[in-house]
C-alpha cells in the first residue's frame, strides 16, 4: 500500500493506492458516492489499474445502471485496457451494458471481447450497442 485516504468527512468513503498504478475505492456508506467515472452505491467499489478494471456501481463512463452491476474486466495480453486486443469482460450481475474502448457492449455472459479496432468479436457473446 502505497497511499491511503478517506474521501469524505466521515470516513465511509475510502480510497487506497497500491504500487504506481492500482487504486480501489470503496463507499461504505448508505448514499451514492462518485469516484471518478463512477458512481458507487452502498457497498460499491471501483478498482483500476492498466489491465484490470473491477467495479460495483450504479454508473460507470458513460453507461448510467438503475441498479448496481459488477463487472471485472481483465487485459490477457498484458496491454493496458485501452489498446489491449484481447479482453476478459466478466459480468456478475445487474444490467449488461458496458462502455469499452470507446463503443457501449452489451455482454450476453462471460467471454473474451476483441478491441474495437479488430472487427469482430469471439463466439458473438458481445453485441456492439453503438
Amino acid at each position: 500500500m502505497t497511499d491511503h485516504r478517506f474521501l469524505t468527512p466521515d470516513r465511509i468513503v475510502e480510497w487506497t493506492r497500491f504500487g504506481d498504478d492500482v487504486e480501489i475505492t470503496v463507499n461504505y456508506g448508505a448514499s451514492d458516492c462518485a469516484a471518478g467515472d463512477a458512481v458507487l452505491p452502498q457497498s460499491g467499489f471501483l478498482v483500476n489499474s492498466p489491465s484490470l478494471v473491477a467495479f460495483r456501481a450504479r454508473k460507470y463512463s458513460r453507461v448510467n445502471h438503475e441498479d448496481p452491476t459488477l463487472f471485472v474486466l481483465r487485459s490477457l495480453d498484458r496491454q493496458p485496457l485501452v489498446a489491449s486486443r484481447q479482453v476478459t469482460v466478466h459480468q456478475g450481475f445487474g444490467d449488461r451494458r458496458l462502455d469499452f474502448q470507446a463503443r457501449v457492449v452489451e455482454v450476453r455472459e462471460s467471454e473474451q471481447v476483441l478491441a474495437a479496432g479488430e472487427g469482430r468479436q469471439n463466439r458473438s457473446t458481445v453485441r456492439d450497442r453503438n
